[in-house]
């Protein structure tokens, strides 16, 4: 995750702020704040991009922890000299693109709106932001919410879920052909792939290549990329897929590929499976999602995934 809350180093020590949230949900003067700075950053982060549940009985949970975090984030920005040494001179979000925003509108509940994230983001500095969405494409959206938000580039695309025919070139075409320009993504399967299925549940999914060989559906799929000249993401496939799809994509011609959050349960490469990725043009994913993921998660349904954390994704 690209830009940072609060604007304050997420690694610094605990912050000597003069104010701490109290239980009533007003701020007691004169203590310390029960949170270190690196928690606050957490909370605030819930805020701008982790979706809040699936459910309407968890929308007061969210609107409870929103509050939380804006009194913690706020807390450490006031702060009297707290550290920033981490963030060195400038801006460290300055002109940086996220390429995996989930933001409302979803079938999924999700804390923040299109429009808000990316004024938000802007505000930050940043050059540009990309929605994602599992089940319909963003390409119509991105043009909406770049007219509203001019300040930073809003760009769309489509996942090859079942919702919109799976390997489905018409799809493609679709997204690349919507008015504004903004159609640039396209996600392979993530909730519908056979091996996202295989990892969380059971069931039927999409596969896209077998044996090392991209599918027919999914070579119809690469065609249209081409064409369009687009972004290719790679999806939840398995790492055997993702590593047969970059190899059929680089022989076509595709020049710009992503590995979809990389080191995550889902697609879960490999150190040498990510360095065959790299080896071949493609760009490999790391998501901040990921280091709040595990059996401790705030959240119920991140504890399906394992934790990657800051210092794994540096290591590697």
């Amino acid at each position: 995750f690209p830009f940072n809350a609060s604007g304050f180093a997420p690694l610094c020590p605990p912050c000597g702020g003069t104010s701490s949230p109290s239980r009533g949900g007003g701020e007691r003067r004169g203590e310390r704040p029960p949170q270190d700075c690196q928690s606050a950053l957490v909370a605030a982060l819930w805020v701008l991009h982790l979706p809040s549940g699936i459910g309407e009985d968890n929308h007061e949970k969210a609107a409870s922890r929103r509050r939380r975090a804006r009194r913690l984030a706020r807390c450490c920005r006031g702060a009297a000299g707290t550290p920033q040494a981490a963030l060195g001179a400038g801006n460290p979000v300055e002109g940086a693109i996220d390429f995996h925003v989930h933001s409302a509108p979803d079938a999924f509940a999700r804390n923040m709106s299109d429009i808000d994230v990316a004024r938000l983001a802007a505000e930050r500095g940043m050059r540009g932001i990309v929605l994602k969405n599992h089940l319909t494409g963003t390409a119509d959206r991105a043009a909406l919410v770049a007219q509203v938000v001019p300040d930073i580039e809003v760009f769309g695309g489509v996942v090859l879920n079942n919702a919109v025919g799976g390997l489905n070139p018409a799809a493609v075409d679709a997204m690349a052909g919507m008015s504004g320009g903004r159609g640039k993504v396209v996600w392979l399967p993530t909730r519908d792939a056979q091996h996202d299925i295989d990892t969380f549940g059971q069931g039927e999914g999409i596969r896209v290549a077998e044996n090392g060989e991209v599918t027919p559906e999914m070579e119809a799929v690469l065609e249209r990329i081409e064409e369009h000249d687009l972004v290719l993401h790679t999806g939840h496939v398995s790492p055997e897929e993702t590593l047969a799809v970059i190899r059929k994509a680089k022989e076509m011609g595709i020049e710009r590929i992503a590995v979809t959050h990389a080191m995550a349960t889902v697609p879960g490469l490999s150190i040498d499976q990510m360095k065959e990725a790299a080896a071949e043009g493609a760009y490999l994913e790391l998501v901040f999602l990921n280091h709040l993921m595990g059996p401790d998660a705030h959240l119920d349904w991140l504890h399906e995934w394992d934790q990657v954390s800051i210092a794994d994704m540096a290591a590697a």
